[in-house]
C-alpha cells in the first residue's frame, strides 16, 4: 500500500533525538482501522523504535566531570568532586545504556559502586563483570583477542 503522500501528513509533536519521525494516527480520526486508511488523517511523532541517544564520548565525559579531557592535570581535589558528581548522575540516570558507560568510567577509575549496588538487573550485572574481565585482561598483558 503506498505512503500517503505530504498533503495527508501534518507535523505534530517534536523530533526525536534522532530526528526520525513515524506517522501515528491522528486524535480524533478513524477508530479501529490500519493507520493508513484512506479515510483517516495521520500525523507524524517521534519514533520509539528508534529511542537511542547521542553516544558518550570519553573525552566528553572527562571535561563534563573533571573540567579537562587529561586526567594528569587534575587535582586530587577536583578529581574527588568529579567522581562524586558522576556517582550522583549515575544514581539518577534512567538510560540503561548510560548508566552502563558511567558505570564503565567508574570502574576505570577505581570508583564505581558494586555490581549488586548499581544494576538491579542480572543481565546488566553479567555485562559488567564481562567488562571487568575483558579490562583484566587487557591489563595483564592476555589482551581480548588472544582466546584460543
Amino acid at each position: 500500500m503506498p505512503t500517503p503522500g505530504p498533503s495527508r501528513l501534518r507535523e505534530g509533536g517534536r523530533k526525536g533525538l534522532c530526528g526520525a519521525l513515524v506517522p501515528l494516527p491522528q486524535a480524533g480520526g478513524a477508530r479501529g482501522g490500519h493507520p493508513r486508511q484512506p479515510d483517516q488523517s495521520l500525523t507524524l511523532a517521534p519514533s520509539r523504535s528508534l529511542n537511542y541517544r547521542t553516544p558518550m564520548q570519553l573525552d566528553d565525559q572527562l571535561r563534563r566531570y573533571f573540567g579537562t579531557d587529561d586526567l594528569t592535570a587534575v587535582t586530587p581535589d577536583a578529581f574527588a568532586a568529579g567522581i562524586e558528581k558522576m556517582l550522583v548522575d549515575f544514581g539518577l540516570e534512567k538510560d540503561r545504556a548510560r548508566r552502563f558507560g558511567l558505570w564503565s568510567l567508574l570502574h576505570m577509575l577505581g570508583s564505581a559502586p558494586d555490581l549488586d549496588v548499581a544494576f538491579k538487573d542480572a543481565d546488566e550485572r553479567e555485562a559488567a563483570r564481562n567488562f571487568m574481565d575483558m579490562v583484566a585482561r587487557a591489563s595483564d598483558g592476555s589482551g581480548a583477542g588472544n582466546a584460543g
